[in-house]
Parts: structure tokens; sequence; C-alpha cells
């Protein structure tokens, strides 16, 4: 009822311009919508999200320094909902498959059976919790940031992940497309649930 009702009203202001930051409550609750539900606000220019600036945090991005596709992978959070496994089994039968790839996953709440399998494997590592600092230096050594999550209506790690210069391969629901330019910083795939409430 609340996205009907939100959804009448800025049909009825028209033209609505939010800023990002000030705003913040009322771009939280609009990161709710599904994307197809947004398309077409944003199409009429009926609704206008300001983006955040986004600041570089590195002279020089280390991307494709090395001879593996480093990919990242940050959920502190809900593992299943952000596809943290779906993440690694992909990650898995490429390295198996003789692709030179390693995947890097930072997160709070990974099952100790997936612990034990991340650590039967070369090509994976794993980071309960890591500082600022050190997130910082992750993010600087990685070619790409996953997120292939079913969850995050937002997800702030994508701009973390722009201001290093890291490309995003993130699922395509929600607001995700207001952050990510298929093919120009990232991809956005297809996710398999749609809209998973």
């Amino acid at each position: 009822d609340l996205r009907d009702i939100a959804r009448g009203l800025l049909r009825y202001l028209d033209t609505t311009r939010v800023s990002f930051w000030s705003e913040i409550q009322l771009c939280n609750f609009l990161a709710n919508f599904h994307a197809e539900e947004t398309a077409e606000l944003l199409a009429t220019n009926r609704l206008s999200v300001l983006p955040p600036a986004i600041a570089p945090r590195t002279d020089v991005s280390n991307i494709g320094t090395d001879q593996k596709l480093r990919c990242l992978c940050i959920a502190s959070g809900k593992f299943w909902h952000k596809g943290v496994p779906d993440t690694i089994a992909a990650v898995d039968r490429l390295a198996a498959s003789g692709v030179p790839i390693i995947l890097t996953i930072v997160g709070a709440d990974i099952a100790e059976d997936w612990q034990a399998f991340i650590q039967s494997r070369v090509h994976l590592k794993f980071y309960t919790k890591l500082s600022r600092d050190d997130l910082d230096s992750v993010m600087r050594n990685h070619d790409v940031l996953v997120f292939p999550s079913h969850h995050d209506t937002y997800g702030w790690v994508l701009l973390e992940a722009k201001s290093f210069g890291l490309p995003a391969v993130v699922t395509d629901f929600y607001n995700r497309p207001e952050i990510v330019s298929h093919e120009i910083d990232g991809l956005l795939v297809r996710d398999p649930f749609a809209n998973p409430f």
C-alpha cells in the first residue's frame, strides 16, 4: 500500500527533484522500489535522483596488474541474500576449468561449512572483518566488484567501488541500474528471482 501511495504522490507532484544526501530517508524508501517500478517515473522525468559525488580515492588504479582476474565480494551480513554462495560456486567452476581467477570475500556471517570450503580452495580468500584502511587496500588491489545481491535495495559498496575505479558485476533490480551503467562501468546481470519480495 505504501508503495502505491508513494507512486501516486510522485505522479501528483509531477516533477520532483531529490537531493540525495539531504533527503536520504526518502531516497532509501524509493530504493525499495523494483527497477521496473521506478523506470516509468525516471523515463518521464517525474523523478530525478541527484547522485552523490563520487570522489576518487586512489590516484593510480591497480586494475589489470596481475595475470589473474581478481574479484571482490563484500557481504557484511546476510550471506545468502547477498548472493555470496552463487559467487563462490561460479568462481570455483571457472577456476576448475582453468580460468586464472581469484575471489576475495569479506563477510561477517558466513557459515562454518562454507568457511571450510573456502579455506580448501587456493583461489578463494576470506576475511571476517577488515579495518577501513585494510578494506581500502583490498579494493585498490582487485579488478572487479561482484555484487549479486538478491536483497539490498541500494548497496553502498557500489559507490565505494566506484571511488576506487572498480567496475561492478551486479544484479539488475532495485535501483542498481541507476548506479551501474551496463558495459560502461560494470555489467548488469538478470536476477534469477526478478523481485524476491
